[in-house]
């Protein structure tokens, strides 16, 4: 049944979302997960560089940096809560680094990633979190988005998956509105 649904976009679309309470697409056309079709390929191939070899192998050695930091914290301790004392810690502090924001703010990825989440399915309490943090990531954007095209204009090399979003353009040379890297990211 999972391969015939994926195997099937025309009878089984993405457009809105997974879930019972289906989401309204970015500008009526859905992005990556949550779209179909021509708006699907497009989104794919602005985010692609963002996830290029060349880019996620400098992540690497700051992913064995958290690793070892971590291990080293709870080395002693006996047991632990794998889940919540390494695996969230080392996904949030990855996704930190590969959007660019100091591993101190990890936390707020993970709170910015479960409130969109529950949106999936959760009540109208859920949905408004979700909508927050959504607010949340444009205001990072917008914060931090124009300084890092800036920098790459420049010539500086960054590899940080903003600004790649940012940047990228589709065949037709058109690059992400705001509302789309919003989802993006």
């Amino acid at each position: 049944d999972v391969e015939e649904i994926l195997q099937n976009p025309d009878k089984f679309l993405s457009i809105e979302g997974a879930g019972p309470e289906r989401m309204t697409p970015v500008a009526g056309t859905g992005m990556l997960v949550w779209s179909d079709g021509e708006q699907h390929r497009r989104s794919r191939k602005i985010c692609l560089p963002s996830f290029a070899p060349k880019n996620i192998n400098k992540l690497a050695p700051k992913l064995q940096e958290r690793i070892d930091d971590l291990i080293d914290g709870f080395a002693d301790k006996g047991e632990i809560d794998l889940m919540q004392e390494f695996a969230l810690p080392v996904t949030s502090s990855m996704i930190a680094h590969l959007i660019g924001l100091p591993v101190e703010r990890a936390p707020e990825i993970l709170e910015w990633g479960f409130a969109i989440i529950a949106t999936f399915g959760g009540d109208d309490e859920s949905y408004q979190k979700g909508l927050w943090s959504l607010g949340k990531i444009g205001e990072f954007l917008a914060q931090v988005g124009p300084e890092r095209v800036q920098r790459l204009q420049q010539g500086e090399e960054l590899y940080d998956a903003v600004t790649h979003l940012l940047t990228a353009t589709d065949d037709n040379g058109d690059r992400f509105s705001p509302e789309e890297a919003v989802v993006a990211v």
